[in-house]
């Protein structure tokens, strides 16, 4: 049996006197016991006022546990429903798909169906999360030389009362501000367990209560790129939100691991699917360990990432080059951006930097999950005469096998206040 849970947005205007009106909205939740989709969907209908109809459909959520179990039968009954729209986006929630649904609430933007389009396109500016459609995730599970990936989404439920500003580089260490308390804690697995209301464990709430008073300005759940979206966060005072932070990896159809926002910013690297993004690297020049020893840099790309696939006793060797450019956004006395000097042992350290943490990330999806999600498969495919001698490959399983040649050439243009190159 499967639990299938709807939020129906229901749009109100309301009429302002002057020049215009504006809109808000609130939401219905609602959830059916069904062997089947197209038999939820038909329980619904039984009792609510209006015919479900799925043409704005903007979200389609699965739980981690049913897509650790396979996802074809799902993804086939959906595609083949004309009314979802190929650019739906898809979501593998680390909570209960329920959950997810019913306490990922707007906190900024009053139409719940606007609030899903905006904030599943912070990869664009970020590169912490992937935007994965529909379309393309049934394609890539379908096919056999790349493996799918979705959005890998949570509920934070932690208050926001951080006192110090923090700041984190590409491997996630905290460079100012407070240690936070990591997603998923013990104490948030228990409350979980219960009613989604604080009433549900009033007396283990009240045990910690004076345990944890001298972390009262601490943020009880906080989000750095070496980490993935929170499956259960500390609940405190403020709003739910919804939380899309890192990367579900697939192989085949089925859910097998995930990878962290920085790890999920060297994929789009590869993929090329990012317009800017800012990363926190060491700074070589830092001649005082305590401050300054990380330089942000927003990265372009300044052209086309070149992949090459070649077979060395019958194993993939796969070389990646990458081309970026950088602006420098940090300024103190330890960095001249007009100094060739500063500026070459700038890009010296940035490129090895980037170099190990890119080899890094594929050598984690080929020996640890297995899962060819950038397609390297696409540019091996041509090594073969026929589809038959492809298919007899079994790139899908020799890809744990494959050795990477990483190559990055980053170079910093300038200082963001600068306008010309040194």
């Amino acid at each position: 049996m499967l639990l299938l849970t709807f939020q129906i947005s229901i749009p109100e205007s309301s009429s302002s006197s002057g020049s215009g009106s504006s809109q808000s909205s609130k939401s219905e939740c609602t959830t059916v016991e069904c062997s089947s989709i197209n038999s939820g969907i038909s329980l619904a209908n039984s009792y609510i006022s209006k015919q479900i109809n799925l043409s704005h459909c903007k979200v389609v959520v699965f739980s981690e546990e049913i897509a650790s179990k396979g996802l074809n039968d799902y993804i086939d009954t959906l595609s083949n429903n004309i009314e979802i729209r190929p650019n739906c986006n898809v979501i593998i929630s680390r909570s209960t798909a329920k959950k997810f649904i019913e306490e990922a609430e707007p906190s900024i933007e009053t139409l719940t169906a606007r609030y899903y389009e905006v904030a599943l396109k912070s990869s664009e500016y970020t590169g912490y999360t992937t935007s994965t459609q529909f379309a393309n995730f049934v394609n890539d599970v379908k096919n056999s030389f790349v493996e799918a990936t979705a959005i890998l989404g949570g509920v934070n439920m932690g208050d926001n009362k951080v006192k110090e500003p923090y700041n984190v580089g590409i491997d996630g260490n905290y460079i100012a501000g407070d240690t936070p308390i990591k997603s998923g804690d013990k104490k948030s697995e228990n409350n979980s367990s219960g009613n989604s209301n604080s009433g549900g464990d009033s007396s283990s709430n009240g045990s910690q209560e004076s345990s944890d008073s001298s972390a009262e300005n601490k943020p009880s759940s906080l989000i750095n790129n070496s980490t993935t979206s929170s499956k259960d966060s500390l609940k405190e005072q403020s709003a739910n939100n919804m939380e899309t932070f890192g990367t579900a990896v697939f192989h085949d159809d089925k859910f097998v691991g995930e990878l962290t926002g920085s790890e999920t910013l060297c994929y789009l690297l590869i993929l090329d699917k990012f317009e800017n993004c800012i990363i926190s690297v060491p700074n070589p020049l830092s001649q005082n360990s305590d401050n300054f020893n990380q330089i942000d840099l927003s990265i372009t790309k300044s052209k086309k990432p070149k992949i090459k696939v070649e077979f060395s006793d019958g194993k993939p060797v796969i070389d990646v080059d990458l081309f970026l450019e950088a602006h420098g956004l940090t300024l103190n006395n330890s960095i001249d951006y007009t100094s060739m000097k500063d500026v070459e042992e700038l890009e010296k350290s940035s490129n090895q930097y980037l170099e190990n943490k890119i080899s890094s990330f594929l050598y984690k999806t080929s020996n640890e999950f297995n899962s060819d999600i950038v397609g390297f498969g696409k540019y091996a495919l041509s090594k073969y005469l026929t589809w038959s001698e492809w298919e007899n490959s079994n790139w899908s399983e020799n890809y744990k096998n494959a050795s990477f040649n990483v190559n990055v050439t980053l170079s910093v243009i300038s200082g963001a206040e600068f306008d010309k190159s040194p």
